[in-house]
Parts: C-alpha cells; structure tokens; sequence
C-alpha cells in the first residue's frame, strides 16, 4: 500500500518543472570577457574548472586589498594588472609582487562584479570576467497525463490514508498525548483522516481541481477532473469525470493539502494571466475567505477560535485576501481574552504574529498599526499602550519577530518625525534627541549605561523611563560600610528622561561599542527597552534575528562619518536616491553626499551643524526609500539654513572650496561643475530653484556629457551583441536629440505646454537612458535589476511613465499648432523629433 506523500508529489504544481530543470544539459563551456574591451571568448568548463595554473584565481587577493579598482600598465612589450595595497603600493596579480609606481597614465578598470568574477589567463596575459549562463525555462501546462497505474500512483489504492501534516497544536500538546492517551489514538488521529479515490480510465488531467467544501457540515472535497475539449467549470462536477477524489476530515488537512500542491508552488489567489485557474480562485474565496468572514463579523467571540486555527495553515500570500476589517477585528478580539499564549490546542501566540505580518503586508496599514499599538487599553489596574500590553505577554522567539515587526513598520509611519505638531502624542517626551549610548561585554555579559522600562508619569501616562548614568560624580554623605556614621562617599549621576515608546531617538557612537545588537542609527525608544530585557539579548544573540546598519548622529560635533549608510553608499558610487519633487525628478548623487560628509568633518560650528541637518533627511530618506511629506518638509528647511540667505549661501560655497576628495589615489579640490551640482541639489529640494518656484537660475546647464551605456548596462546581466547595437543606437539618437534641444525655452507660451515639454525632456534624460533602455530589454525577458538595497527596480514601468510625459508633449505641441498657427514653424521640427524619438524607443525595446 502507498503513501499519500505519492499523490502530492503527483499533483504537486512545480514537480515537473523541477524534473526538467534537473535534466537540462549541463553547458560543455564557459563564457569569458575581457577586462579592457568588448571582446569574448569560451573555454572548456572542465579545464577551467580544474586547470588553476592557466586560469588563476586573484579573488584572495582583490579581498587581502579591499580593491575597487584594477590599474593596466601596457606598452608594446607588456602588459601588467595592479591592485592598490592599503598601504598604497601597487600588487601584481600575476604574481603578487609588490611595486612602487604611479597610477597616472594607467587605464582603470572599476571593480564592478563580485570578486570571484575575475580570473587571470596566464597564458593570454589577461584579466577576463567570468559571465554566468543563464538556464533554458521550461513551462508546463496545468494538465497532466493521469493513470492509474503511473509511477506515482501505482501503489496507492483506493481507501483511508493518515495524512500526517503540521497542525496547529503546540509541540508540548504532542508529548502530552503521547504519555496520557491511548496510543491508538495517537497514531490514529481522525482529522488527519483522508479518503483517497482514483478512476480506472487513464487521460488527461486537470492539476487545478474542483473544490467542494463545507465549513459548516465539515465537508472538505478536493476533485481533479478529466480534461477533455471545450471543457468548462460547472457549479458541480460529477464523481464520473474526476480521475482523482479527494475528501478530508478537517479544513487543517485542506488546506495543508492544497499548500503542498498548490499554493508553495507559485499558485496566486488573487490573479493571474492565466484564466483557467479563475473557477478554483473564486471556489476557495467563496467558500473559505468569505465564509470566514462572515461567521467573524457575525461573532467574532464565538468564531475566534476557528479563524486563527484556518490562519494558522493559510500561507500569508493567500491569507492576504482577507479583509482587513475581519484582520483587525481578530487582533481586538485576541486582546480582549488576554490569553497570548500558546496552548495545548492552539498556537496562539504564534498565530497571532502571524496574523499581524499579514495586516502589515497590506498596503497603507503602517501608520494605522502604529497609531493603535500607541493606543491606551486598561491592563489590570493600569491604563498601558497597546505595545506595552502586548510586549508583556509575547515569550521566546516570537518577541524577536515581534520587535523586529513593530521597528520595521514605524519606519514608514509619521512616528519617526519628532515633531510634537505632528505628533501630538509626543507632548510629554523630555528626554534628548541624541543619546550617547555605550556598551559592552565581559565573559559573555553585556554592560550599558542606559536602562529603560516602562513606568506612570505625573501625568499619569503609561511612557518609558530611561534611566541614563551620566559617567560625571557628586559627593553625597552616606552611612560607610564598617561605620553607621556618614561619610562623603562618591556617587554617579543618573539622569531620568520620560519618552513616548515611538518617539525616534539618534543613537551616537555606536559603532565603537562592542555589542552583538547592530542598531539602526534612528529607532523608537522602545527598542532601548526591548534590547535591555535580558529574554530579549538572549534571543538576540543566539537567534541571530536582529541585524541593522549601525548608523548616524546629528550633533555635527567630531567624526559625522558615522552617517554609516550614507557613508556606505557613496564609497560605493551610488544613486542614493531619486526623489520626485516638482522640478521633476532629482538624483541625490553619492559626489554631493561625499563633499557634505567632508565638510562637516572640517569643523564644530553652525555650518556643520546645518550641513549635519541636511544629511540626517538624506539619512532618513536612504533608510525609509520615500519621500514622506514630513521628510521633504525637513529636507526643504535644513537645505535653507545652507542657501537662502546671501550670507550663508556664500560661507557654504567657501567650505566646498576647501574640500579635498580623493579619486584614483588622488587627491583634489571639487571642480566647478560639482560645486555647482551641489548647490543645484540644495536649490532645488529649498525650493529656491525656478524650476521649484524660487527665482534662482540653475548654474550647471552646460558642459555635462549625456549618458553614455556603461559597463553596468552592457553586462549585468549581459545583452546580446544585437541588442548591444539597438541600445548603442538609441544613444546616438537620444543624445543628439538632447544636444540640439538643450536650450528648449517655451515660457512664452501657454504654462501647460511648458509643464508638459519639461516634463518630457525630464524624463527623456532620466527614465530613457541607454542604461534604462538596456534595462527594460532585460526586465522584458525576465532579468531582476536590484538597487543598492536589493529590491527590484521597476524600469518597465518608469518607460511606460516616461513614454507618457513624451506622448503627452506631442498632444500639447499638435494642440498648439492647431490653435495658433502662428506658432506653426516653430513647433514643426521639434513635434517630429519627440515623435521620432517615441518610436526610436519602442524599436529599442522591442524584439
């Protein structure tokens, strides 16, 4: 007799899929391309894969020197690859010697890939960069040839099955029934009950099955039918043209069934192009979504207990479907019974942070989340917050999620802003804004000067203490230790500070202290309680759960290169952000952000101080990835304490001219034209810039060079030669466009012309670069193209944006044209370059 572990396998979605994967053809060669040029070359994968004398690994090397940049040394008779030592000598990677030579005159090759990328072919003498193939995707249809008899079918009969799943009772309820009850029972669990029935007549199968389910009378059905043409989904299906029945005896083994099969394997509930599997999304919603919660918003008391047991096995993709007043309304419910804990019978705790993730993976639930955990609820005799309640009453691992949970969320929220306007709530807060935080361990213990817990204020608020030991002394008389009488006896002061849990507190010198907690540089001054908690370091450093950038301090005062992520990001040469404002789109550079870090280390003084301003917004706005209406408000105000007034404007453009930055080993003061970006950059997000509003002309208008496709574009991941020459192509288009419409001036005509035209060279400048255009080709055929935190760009919806604002021009032009022919000659030209360029990009872009 078989197992039903057989038939899952059988009509698991992805298994053919995998099947096939593991049988396509290893490829016979590898893809080599060279440092310095376009060129490439293949060679064969077992050599290169067991020859290290011809194809020598460098990887330790370019680690030992934290190298960013490969410098050539080439004359007619040779040809040598350096890397910068840290002490600044230069290593040959050939053979590691060491040499001391200028760079200047050398080609330089930035380190754009993963260092195991670059291999050295000693027998061409040359650094080549390994590319990765990419695998053939094979699709399968949701049909499957079904018999009877089939390898895994064949042992399983038709008859009663336990299926053995993860059900919602805890580990301990498991031992408990192993030792008091009948051992029959144990191994027979009836609602892990299955009655598996096959049909006689092999055929094509349908993998997506009929449902047929029941919560009130218990009737759990899943049917597979026959496939056969022009099939169409009935509101039954007869037991004569299933191949395959199913019926289980509880909504768990469902469930459980239908998350092995189908929902692990890439199934959406909510939509798909694919339409035949529309009757089985409306089954399951109709059946078990809306039935839940019906019965919830009916009884919530009564039903309670039912929903978390089906949340517990619904994965959070499909538990999403959920409405959010039947989530919300389980979330009270669990507060009102006050019984967090996980049961015999019952998960609950770890269900009910399960059920919290799927509110927070709902768009627009951050800020509500917050505002109720700040919320007050009667605890005892005590009126707590929300958090504090539910903090006390969730153990082990899950205070963890929980804490990592409610971090994550606040970030997004208005909570972060300490702005008692804006937050109310905030009003009885008195504690600091930064906090000089120490720590550190001896033989596995950790030591800080600051303690936090939550207490009732003369307010009778229900807020966090912090207690926080200064390092300074006073003498107080106190009885002596061998004596009752008092002696002057040194002793520390502590000072007290009231915080509101959710108000953000800037952590400063963090990264000297030795702690196994990585603390972002802005965090609620709960987390202070929460890493306190000796359960909580416990978790921590065990569980290895908690990890996030050390970061950033305000003061201005000393080293401001803890701006960390800021720091990170401009070493990297990166975008730090694109921030939409009405000018258009505005790039935060990695340049701009490196000279403000410089400045403010030059000084302890106002201007470092407001320069520290700017950056803490740019530091908020790199962690969070948006342009809150509180965080431009805040970019809007520092960046005026720079440049609205003539006097400061001036000062901060003195402090630019006494920046030194380093490239190629180096040294150097700005160029003008990167002044001037800077000052472009703080003009526009002060609002300053015509473009914003403001009067202010921009200086840098002339002499940058267009966009050019980079390494970047051309190979990561790689396009094909022919792709390689329709971007190159585009290029050549988009920059003579640019170049010959540079000087464009339409403010003479009618204000929404203008928008519309500057909205369109914007976008043709920013969002249809060779780069982006290179990016779009490979987004079309599948590729993933991540930002420097690792989430996917969307290039092909910012084409689409960006071929809208160009299409829009063109109707406004031909409107123009329409209504005032005067103007005719002078829109012509132009009206028939924007349309040229509209279809240059779409012959780009498409195959």
């Amino acid at each position: 007799m078989g197992n039903i572990k057989d038939v899952i396998e059988f009509l698991r979605l992805q298994r053919r899929y995998e099947e096939a994967e593991k049988k396509l053809q290893e490829p016979t060669d590898v893809q080599l391309s060279y440092l310095e040029e376009d060129g490439s070359y293949s060679a064969d994968k077992i050599i290169f894969e067991t020859d290290f004398i011809k194809f020598k690994r460098i990887v330790q090397i370019l680690e030992d020197n934290h190298a960013e940049i490969i410098y050539l040394y080439e004359t007619p008779t040779e040809r040598k690859y350096f890397v910068k030592t840290p002490d600044g000598k230069l290593c040959n990677l050939l053979d590691q010697s060491l040499e001391t030579l200028s760079t200047s005159g050398m080609a330089e090759f930035p380190i754009e890939f993963k260092y195991n990328a670059y291999i050295y072919d000693t027998e061409k003498n040359r650094i080549v960069i390994l590319s990765e193939t990419l695998k053939e995707v094979v699709v399968f249809p949701d049909t499957i040839y079904y018999s009877p008899d089939g390898e895994f079918l064949k042992d399983v009969d038709n008859d009663n099955y336990q299926y053995q799943f993860s059900d919602h009772t805890t580990f301990f309820a498991k031992v408990i029934k192993f030792l008091f009850v009948d051992a029959k029972k144990v191994v027979y669990d009836s609602d892990k009950k299955l009655n598996f029935r096959k049909a006689e007549l092999p055929g094509k199968m349908r993998l997506i099955p009929f449902m047929d389910t029941d919560l009130a009378h218990k009737t759990f059905i899943l049917k597979y039918a026959y496939d056969y043409k022009d099939y169409r989904p009935k509101l039954r299906l007869p037991d004569e043209e299933c191949a395959i029945i199913l019926k289980f005896n509880s909504v768990g083994a469902l469930l459980s069934f239908l998350n092995e099969t189908l929902f692990s394997q890439g199934f959406d509930i909510e939509t798909s192009d694919n339409q035949s599997r529309d009757p089985f999304r409306e089954q399951f919603k109709s059946q078990i979504i809306r039935k839940v919660e019906e019965n919830v918003k009916t009884d919530v008391k009564l039903y309670y207990r039912d929903m978390m047991e089906i949340l517990y096995y619904l994965p959070e993709s499909v538990a999403v479907a959920i409405s959010n007043d039947v989530l919300w309304m389980l979330v009270e419910e669990g507060m009102k019974r006050d019984s967090l804990t996980n049961k015999l019978k019952l998960a609950e705790e770890d269900i009910y942070i399960k059920l919290l993730e799927i509110i927070l993976q709902k768009e627009g639930q951050e800020t509500v989340f917050i505002e109720r955990l700040s919320q007050k609820i009667l605890d005892g005799k005590k009126y707590a917050s929300v958090l504090e309640y539910l903090y006390d009453r969730i153990h082990g691992d899950n205070v963890v999620k929980f804490v990592n949970l409610v971090n994550r969320t606040w970030k997004k929220t208005r909570f972060i802003i300490p702005d008692t306007e804006k937050n109310p709530e905030y009003q009885s807060t008195d504690g600091p804004l930064i906090l000089p935080y120490e720590s550190e361990k001896w033989f596995g213990f950790y030591f800080s000067n600051a303690t936090a817990s939550f207490e009732t204020n003369q307010k009778k608020e229900r807020v966090l203490q912090i207690a926080y030991d200064t390092g300074k002394y006073k003498t107080e008389m106190r009885p002596g230790l061998k004596t009752d009488k008092l002696v002057a006896t040194q002793v520390e002061i502590v000072d007290y500070f009231w915080y509101h849990p959710f108000y953000p507190i800037y952590i400063k010198n963090l990264g000297k202290q030795e702690t196994e907690l990585k603390l972002d540089a802005i965090i609620p001054a709960f987390m202070l309680k929460a890493n306190h908690d000796k359960q909580f370091w416990n978790n921590v450093v065990t569980g290895a759960e908690y990890a996030l950038d050390v970061a950033t301090t305000l003061s201005g005062v000393g080293n401001i290169a803890k701006f960390r992520y800021l720091s990170k990001l401009g070493k990297a040469g990166s975008l730090i952000a694109k921030v939409k404002l009405a000018v258009g789109i505005v790039e935060v550079t990695s340049g701009s952000v490196n000279a403000l870090l410089k400045i403010s280390e030059l000084r302890d003084s106002e201007l470092g101080r407001a320069i520290s301003e700017y950056l803490f917004w740019l530091e908020l706005l790199s962690l969070s990835g948006e342009l809150t209406v509180a965080i431009k408000g805040g970019l809007k105000r520092s960046a005026r304490k720079l440049v609205e007034k003539e006097e400061d404007l001036i000062q901060f453009e003195k402090s630019l001219d006494e920046v030194a930055i380093e490239k190629n080993g180096v040294e150097r003061k700005l160029a003008q034209d990167e002044k001037d970006e800077i000052l472009d950059e703080l003009e526009d997000f002060a609002e300053l810039s015509e473009e914003a509003g403001g009067s202010r002309p921009k200086r840098k208008t002339r002499g940058k060079p267009e966009d050019q496709l980079s390494s970047i574009g051309r190979n990561i991941p790689p396009l094909t030669p022919a792709e390689v020459q329709k971007v190159l192509k585009w290029q050549n288009y988009r920059n003579t466009f640019l170049k010959k419409w540079r000087e464009l001036d339409f403010s003479h005509h009618m204000q929404d012309l203008e928008r519309k035209l500057e909205k369109a060279r914007n976008s043709i400048k920013k969002n249809l670069t060779p780069d982006d255009l290179a990016a779009v080709i490979k987004e079309n055929r599948g590729e993933q193209i991540l930002d420097p935190h690792g989430v996917p760009y969307d290039h092909l919806w910012e084409n689409r944006q960006a071929q809208i604002s160009v299409t829009n021009a063109i109707k406004a032009l031909k409107s123009q044209m329409s209504r005032n022919p005067a103007n005719y000659d002078e829109f012509k030209e132009l009206l028939r370059d924007l349309s040229n360029l509209k279809e240059e990009v779409n012959n780009t872009i498409t195959k």
